[in-house]
């Protein structure tokens, strides 16, 4: 080859590696990304590997510093060096095919997601970040902020419903076909031979001590005939934060700058080490959860509850814990992703919440049900992230609650409510 056709090439291999680094290498780095593990990293592998194979080629014939005594020796070490990228790389890219790529949402639930993004946070209500209200038909907002009807409606013959908890029982993000209240609605309507309405004062981010203060607010209000708490992350999260000296306030799970923590984000993010991870897990005991103190997490919970039990008298309350993303083992290409993102910023997240939910559990509260573990062996895509789930997601919880509903005879049911 002649040194002026090197030189081409060079140099059209460097301009290449370059401009690509801008869309793809900067994009995937930068807060907003909007290209997908594994690919992002394949497009900065190649971009880097592009610029430093025209830089050899260009010195082909020469020395390159201490590094070779040629640019075509730099080249063949650096072939030699990305081959265990390459090896990964490959792997990985093939558990994104055989695993499948992260589930598209339907149109509605996308439209859903854009709609609270831009609304949200722009009412207030005791210090809670509510939503602009709307009247479309995919994401409905009342005049207060709530994600429900309107409170002052004239009562038909129907069965109310409260429905409280932060943004799983809000229905973060899908459309409000695909909630949890709606989904109770239909499944209840078809038990008990009457129209149910369910009050969604769901808030993203509440905690069980918000959802009573709610209640106190709204319960003479709604005048509901029965009270469903769906909740248990939110808590166990604060109190997460709170054993292990965490900061409660939001975190970048995406590195800004190129360093060990670039290095260690995208690791955490492979399918592959999640496969590793889970295998150890199998034939190595668990370290760390029987270290994690939650008794006063606990007690806390307790003393919340005995104020909530003061409406519980003339209406009927039950007790959901919800489930998070590490009580799901059979999970997809995209969950796995998504528990890699959640473990990197919230390590032993999974052990302390099972250990909270079992430790309220076996203080046998009354009307308590425990529906973490209700994705335990459920195959196909559940969860958009560590906490949200998606719509088949809600519907299974729904059903699960209306179960519970029509089993303890809360509501008189006609039939079972899981066979609606």
């Amino acid at each position: 080859m002649q040194s002026s056709q090197r030189s081409i090439i060079g140099w059209s291999l460097i301009v290449i590696g370059v401009l690509g680094s801008e869309p793809l290498l900067g994009k995937y780095l930068g807060r907003n990304s909007d290209i997908v593990f594994p690919l992002n990293v394949l497009a900065a592998f190649i971009s880097i590997f592009l610029v430093c194979s025209g830089a050899c080629i260009l010195a082909w014939r020469r020395p390159i510093g201490k590094f070779a005594r040629s640019g075509k020796e730099a080249w063949f070490r650096l072939v030699a060096v990305s081959l265990p990228i390459i090896a990964i790389s490959a792997l990985e890219f093939g558990l994104y095919l055989i695993e499948g790529p992260a589930p598209q949402w339907s149109k509605a639930d996308r439209h859903a997601h854009d709609l609270m993004e831009a609304g949200f946070g722009k009412v207030r209500y005791k210090g809670l970040a509510l939503f602009e209200p709307s009247a479309n038909p995919l994401f409905r907002i009342n005049s207060l902020g709530f994600r429900t009807y309107e409170f002052d409606e004239p009562r038909g013959d129907e069965i109310r419903i409260m429905l409280l908890g932060g943004s799983t029982s809000f229905g973060w993000p899908v459309s409000d076909r695909d909630t949890i209240g709606r989904h109770l609605e239909d499944y209840l309507s078809e038990a008990v031979g009457r129209p149910v309405k369910v009050y969604n004062l769901g808030v993203p981010g509440a905690r069980f001590a918000q959802e009573e203060s709610l209640l106190e607010d709204f319960a003479d209000v709604i005048e509901p005939e029965l009270v469903v708490f769906y909740h248990g992350a939110n808590d166990g999260l604060g109190w997460y934060h709170r054993a292990m000296g965490r900061s409660e306030s939001s975190q970048d799970l995406v590195p800004r700058t190129y360093s060990l923590d670039v290095l260690l984000h995208y690791v955490l993010q492979l399918s592959l080490f999640q496969r590793i991870q889970q295998f150890a897990n199998m034939v190595l005991p668990a370290e760390g959860a029987d270290k994690i103190d939650i008794s006063e997490a606990v007690s806390a919970y307790g003393e919340t509850l005995s104020k909530a039990s003061r409406h519980c008298v003339a209406t009927a309350c039950m007790y959901v814990l919800q489930p998070i993303i590490f009580q799901k083992k059979k999970l997809t290409y995209h969950e796995v992703r998504q528990q890699g993102q959640t473990a990197a910023k919230a390590p032993q997240l999974g052990a302390m919440y099972m250990k909270y939910v079992d430790a309220i559990m076996t203080r046998r509260f009354a009307n308590h049900f425990d529906a973490s573990k209700i994705f335990y062996g459920t195959e196909g895509h559940i969860f958009n992230d560590g906490l949200h789930i998606m719509g088949e997601g809600n519907r299974m919880i729904a059903q699960f609650i209306a179960r519970a509903i029509c089993e303890q005879r809360v509501l008189t049911c006609s039939h079972s409510a899981s066979d609606s």
